[in-house]
């Protein structure tokens, strides 16, 4: 409550700052969000939607109606392994790559420079807990490396997180008050 409470004036402060160095929205805070709303508006109230949306929309709608239920055949699966082409792959490899309609969903309404560096920051922390892994082999427990790893992932990423906003916001304060 304390906290909730704290934020407003935070918030209220940081927009404050924000709009006296920034024009908001501008050329370099363009808030993409609005248009997704301003553009689902415009639809709602009537206006049509772009030429040739309708086989594209019929296409991802059937995509992410199978997913789900290639994900559910592929988890009923009772074999171990899986016959994918000339691959046997294990059926955890299988479930732990398979996409996800939700994450694509959350990725319309968010910019590209959003979406693409966590996608890049989560590929090399998939990969980097790889390398350990293969090359820690006196682990007897490879499920709680992983777990270690990946809490230290989410402190390192934090971190860096807390230091760009804390260094954006140092910055922000001496354009506004020079």
């Amino acid at each position: 409550m304390i906290g909730s409470v704290f934020s407003i004036f935070v918030t209220a402060g940081a927009y404050l700052l924000y709009s006296r160095v920034y024009e908001i929205p501008g050329e370099q805070f363009p808030v993409p969000t609005a248009q997704v709303w301003l553009d689902m508006a415009r639809l709602v109230n009537g206006h049509p939607l772009p030429e040739h949306v309708t086989p594209v929309a019929i296409a991802f709608a059937v995509l992410f109606v199978a997913l789900p239920i290639g994900a559910a055949l592929v988890g009923r699966s009772t074999s171990v392994h899986m016959k994918i082409g000339p691959w046997m792959v294990q059926k955890s490899t299988v479930q732990r790559w398979w996409p996800s309609g939700i994450a694509f969903a959350m990725g319309i309404y968010n910019a590209p420079n959003f979406t693409l560096m966590r996608a890049v920051g989560a590929f090399v922390a998939s990969m980097v807990t790889e390398i350990i892994v293969m090359r820690t082999q006196h682990v007897t427990d490879e499920r709680q490396l992983r777990r270690k790893i990946s809490i230290l992932a989410i402190i390192i990423a934090s971190g860096f997180v807390l230091g760009e906003g804390t260094l954006s916001f140092f910055i922000l304060l001496s354009q506004a008050f020079s």
